[in-house]
């Protein structure tokens, strides 16, 4: 995806699973790692990134108060796993997660710009190889000391639980990197993108 004009620099986008939006949501990802040959390797500082996620389109029935699942053209606010709503307006309210397996789900990649809920600022840009990381680099990709510090795990719902923060850090990579030169193994390089929340949400 091309990145397009913002104020003071380009506008880009990215999706997201569960777990990696609410480390994002939380400030705890600090640091994004991607391919060399990723589209967002070409971000440089000051760049924009929207988060799309999967979500339900829905409105509010006047008449009942309800919530109503709808078309995404349609919609007034999107509801993600974790219960957020994101209203159209910029908005958002903390609800109850749907927990029903017919809702109509769509994919993060279908996603509008008002449906983001984390707008993040690309602070700094670096390369290097896929390994050349320290325990502070890991967790600021998200990942969470627990037990009294005995093991590592990620955030709901990423599956798993480490002793060692690399082994971890290995196979949450793997998950989605599984082609020959682009796993773990085998040390691609990459770029890792510094960066923050840009705006705080106006939460009901």
């Amino acid at each position: 995806m091309v990145g397009r004009p913002g104020n003071g620099g380009a506008v880009r986008a990215m999706t997201a699973d569960p777990s990696t939006a609410r480390s994002l949501l939380d400030g705890r990802k600090t640091q994004i790692r991607v391919l060399a040959s990723s589209w967002l390797a070409q971000c440089r500082a000051n760049d924009r990134i929207l988060i799309r996620e999967a979500g339900i389109p829905g409105f509010t029935e006047p008449a009942t108060g309800r919530d109503k699942t709808i078309d995404l053209g349609r919609a007034d606010f999107v509801v993600f796993p974790d219960g957020w709503r994101q209203y159209r307006d910029g908005t958002a309210r903390v609800g109850r997660p749907p927990n029903s397996l017919g809702l109509p789900w769509r994919p993060a990649i279908h996603m509008p710009d008002w449906a983001s809920r984390v707008q993040l600022r690309v602070l700094d840009v670096r390369q290097q190889q896929l390994t050349d990381l320290n325990r502070a680099d890991i967790i600021s990709t998200g990942l969470r000391r627990t037990f009294f510090g005995l093991f590592w795990h990620w955030p709901r719902p990423a599956p798993g639980m480490w002793r060692n923060p690399f082994a971890a850090f290995a196979a949450r990579w793997d998950t989605t990197h599984g082609t020959p030169g682009e796993r773990w193994i085998d040390n691609p390089n990459i770029v890792v993108l510094k960066v923050q929340r840009d705006r705080q949400q106006s939460i009901a």
